[in-house]
């Protein structure tokens, strides 16, 4: 019995020592936890700067040509000769094609040859009337015809002379024309450009359909749309940056039209772009439109706002180590910044890294100061 006894005070003993040790160590622990817990916490800062700033809106367009033009056949004919193919370039006043002008050159020869007709028969009157006058007029010197004799010669020279002019001034007139009559039958380009579409073919017949359709060279709008959120703040010649990563060129345009009509909540819109020969339609361009800039004014990066309910604060460090919250006024916005309206000045710090891990009232040690 006294041997168990002594097992038990033993055991008992051990027990007590074991408890004691433990309840040391918790108090440790929670103590060390404590001296943990107050520690500052490590934080980023930035201070408020000032700069230029831009508020951009970010959409996608599509290359398109700004005109196209129809090239339809000036008169019915049969086509003799079609020189260009779709894809060919061509240069103003190029011949596209001409028609078979077998039949005109008939019609034209039996013109050329009644005009022809007709001024040598005023000219052979104009000679009768002359001679007529020289003779009449001898004859009056010698006092056998009388005055009114000579003047009835007088006025015949004069009609015939009259008519002969008639004859020469129609004869010019029937050959202008002649010649243009030719040139409806010899269709030729009526800009520089690419050609996309050829709707005739030597020995067709054609009329009124449309023969080539030109894009005029590097003459592109680039077609996009707007949201509603932006619709107001934009309006024609605003600058619009553009990027087309299929051949990797930066261009710049200028808002052309912007519809008042929406299209499943967007505004169609057209961007005016000084092309060159890398451009082609159908590419698909990144547009950036400023819709406003302000010069100089107060700016913090985007990071540093936190946003509530369409409100925006801040968490600034004061002098003690210590973070407030300030309620911020913001203006418009890059992709980088907000405009400072109201809320902060340049000589407030504002925690840019470590915003999820702080509150009014705790205290801070700044690790790095990342001021623009």
């Amino acid at each position: 019995m006294k041997h168990k006894k002594l097992i038990f005070g033993i055991v008992g003993a051990a027990v007590i020592v074991a408890a004691v040790i433990g309840i040391n160590m918790k108090q440790h622990t929670a103590s060390e936890a404590l001296t943990v817990l107050s520690d500052p916490i490590a934080v980023t800062v930035t201070v408020p700067y000032r700069d230029n700033i831009e508020e951009t809106v970010f959409t996608i367009g599509e290359v398109q040509p700004a005109a196209t033009y129809s090239v339809v056949a000036k008169t019915a004919g049969t086509v003799d000769a079609a020189y260009f193919e779709v894809g060919d370039m061509v240069a103003k006043d190029d011949i596209l094609f001409k028609l078979d002008t077998t039949a005109l050159s008939v019609t034209q020869q039996s013109t050329l040859d009644q005009v022809d007709n007709a001024i040598k028969q005023a000219k052979m009157a104009l000679d009768q009337a002359q001679d007529q006058y020289d003779r009449q007029s001898i004859l009056f010197e010698q006092g056998a015809v009388s005055k009114a004799v000579m003047d009835s010669a007088t006025t015949a020279l004069d009609n015939a002379a009259i008519q002969y002019d008639n004859a020469l001034s129609s004869a010019k007139s029937t050959q202008k024309q002649l010649e243009e009559q030719y040139d409806t039958y010899v269709q030729k380009s009526p800009v520089s450009g690419t050609i996309v579409s050829k709707n005739i073919d030597e020995g067709q017949f054609v009329s009124s359909q449309v023969a080539y359709t030109i894009i005029p060279d590097e003459s592109y709008i680039v077609s996009g749309s707007i949201t509603s959120k932006y619709i107001n703040d934009l309006s024609k010649g605003q600058s619009v940056s553009i990027y087309v990563k299929t051949i990797d060129r930066h261009y710049t345009g200028t808002v052309q039209s912007i519809s008042s009509v929406a299209s499943r909540g967007s505004y169609p819109i057209e961007i005016a772009i000084e092309g060159d020969s890398d451009l082609k339609a159908g590419l698909y361009a990144e547009l950036e439109i400023v819709l406003s800039a302000h010069d100089g004014v107060l700016l913090v990066p985007k990071g540093a706002l936190i946003q509530d309910n369409g409100s925006y604060y801040a968490y600034t460090v004061d002098n003690s180590g210590s973070v407030l919250r300030k309620n911020v006024e913001v203006g418009i916005a890059s992709g980088k910044a907000f405009e400072i309206m109201s809320g902060l000045t340049e000589a407030d710090q504002i925690v840019l890294k470590g915003l999820d891990f702080v509150e009014p009232g705790d205290l801070v040690s700044i690790v790095s100061d990342e001021t623009e």
